[in-house]
């Protein structure tokens, strides 16, 4: 439902639609609140989400992921997705290194942090060249003209039947503003 709001609202080629319609609004609102999410696409829904191994004992990474669900049939789109993925699951490896260094310093394992602090130092490293990866296979023109417009926030836009003031969510992290 996500996917399709985005969609409904922010067509290209028009300018952005204003009112969501009850039959796409209600549900979405509806399903939104139960997973105490916002009612638009937002990164984890675009990203986090939308995305299944090939296989599954394989790790999590370009060549062994694909998207679910996408706006356009280009490949571009899947490989912006997919960039998004394996630079997430490199994260996990900073969360587990910020864990040691907690454990660590009661104790003033110095040794701990430090082997910790070249963990989060080579993932970081390795984040940064999965990023430099998306000129392999995504164009950026075709990036701000067929699918980034899909993923713009919502302005002013009156979800029908739901709300009776527009609501707003002005960036990619979804807050919501009403005016």
């Amino acid at each position: 439902m996500r996917f399709l709001a985005s969609a409904y609202i922010n067509q290209i080629g028009l300018p952005p639609a204003t009112v969501l319609p009850a039959n796409i609004a209600q549900p979405l609102c509806h399903a939104c609140a139960l997973l105490g999410r916002p009612p638009i696409l937002s990164y984890d829904g675009y990203a986090l989400y939308n995305w299944k191994r090939f296989d599954k004992q394989a790790p999590i990474e370009l060549g062994n992921i694909d998207t679910i669900q996408n706006f356009v049939h280009l490949y571009d789109e899947h490989w912006f997705i997919l960039v998004h993925v394996e630079i997430e699951a490199i994260a996990a490896r900073i969360l587990d290194a910020i864990a040691l260094i907690q454990q660590a310093l009661p104790a003033s394992d110095l040794s701990l942090i430090d082997e910790s602090l070249e963990k989060i130092a080579s993932a970081i490293d390795e984040q940064t060249a999965v990023l430099r990866r998306i000129p392999e296979k995504m164009d950026p023109a075709l990036y701000f003209k067929t699918f980034r417009p899909y993923i713009r926030y919502f302005e002013n836009v009156l979800y029908e039947g739901v709300d009776r003031q527009p609501m707003q969510f002005v960036s990619f992290r979804q807050t919501c503003v009403t005016p």
